[in-house]
């Protein structure tokens, strides 16, 4: 959450999503700056354009760099890695976000964690941060999307990951949609920041755990689709409340490219040293626990 997810945001859930968030993303501003439409209408259109173009392309990089599923599931198995609860953010929180800065936040939050007990296979535990899902997305007025009828679906689903994780991903795709649709595409980019901000938070944390060069590499890669979710953010006036998200996600490209220059200096055979991750570990783990202990 290589795209605005890394090792398991980006599974499919948040893939699709991703380009038609960034496409949209700053248009809504254009518009509510041109106060002369009468005499600017050519002007607007060209504007406009460029605005669409410029963002399609941020996205097109961004959504092209996301490893598939199967990719994902490669590098969880090559690296032994393990089904880790303690790395996912407390189910039982989602009844603390009031605002609604904070669940777009926290639905971009838990709707990576709900990747990541799918990818695993861990049934009990999905339907679990499902509920999460479901209740954030009722409090942001998103009807009709993770309700009982995705719950069922869902369930019938649950020895299938494959189909469990686009049943995911479609239901994703709609609550994006009525954000969209509903003029509320600032809280699509909170929903994308939140997801790329627990992809992070994870995937830093078993790259240090695992020593794996194949999740450092991807993580690695971040620092594109950083630069991304930061142009992306930077669209919309931030709220006080959420202001240090877009501080915090500058922050984030020293230490992501310090780890960069760390590791292409290594010897290709050399272990990895899970001290070159602690600057990374440290600014993700602040901001983290900032959006889901508000």
């Amino acid at each position: 959450m290589r795209t605005l997810f890394n090792i398991f945001v980006q599974i499919n859930c948040m893939k699709k999503i991703v380009f038609g968030i960034l496409t949209i993303a700053l248009l809504p501003l254009f518009f509510s700056c041109s106060s002369e439409p009468d005499n600017n209408d050519d002007i607007e259109t060209d504007t406009t354009q460029v605005i669409d173009i410029k963002v399609k392309a941020n996205a097109q990089n961004i959504f092209n760099s996301v490893p598939g599923t199967n990719e994902i599931t490669k590098m969880v198995q090559d690296a032994g890695l393990e089904y880790d609860a303690s790395l996912l953010n407390d189910p039982d929180k989602y009844k603390t976000y009031s605002t609604d800065d904070y669940k777009a936040l926290n639905l971009g939050v838990y709707g990576t964690d709900l990747s990541y007990t799918s990818t695993f296979e861990q049934t009990q535990e999905s339907m679990l941060y499902l509920k999460c899902v479901n209740q954030l997305c009722t409090g942001l007025g998103i009807s009709g999307v993770f309700d009982e009828k995705t719950t069922d679906r869902i369930d019938a689903n649950k020895e299938n990951r494959d189909s469990l994780l686009n049943i995911i991903s479609k239901s994703f795709e709609q609550a994006d949609r009525f954000l969209r649709e509903n003029q509320r595409a600032h809280s699509s980019a909170l929903l994308v920041a939140g997801g790329w901000i627990e992809g992070t938070y994870i995937s830093v944390k078993l790259a240090r755990l695992s020593k794996s060069r194949a999740i450092t590499e991807e993580l690695i890669k971040q620092k594109s689709s950083l630069k991304e979710l930061i142009a992306l953010m930077e669209g919309y006036p931030a709220s006080e409340d959420t202001k240090y998200v877009h501080d915090e996600l500058r922050a984030l490209q020293t230490p992501f490219e310090e780890l960069s220059g760390k590791y292409n200096a290594l010897d290709k055979k050399a272990e990895l040293d899970p001290e070159m991750f602690k600057d990374i570990d440290d600014k993700i783990s602040i901001i983290r626990k900032k959006i889901t202990q508000n």
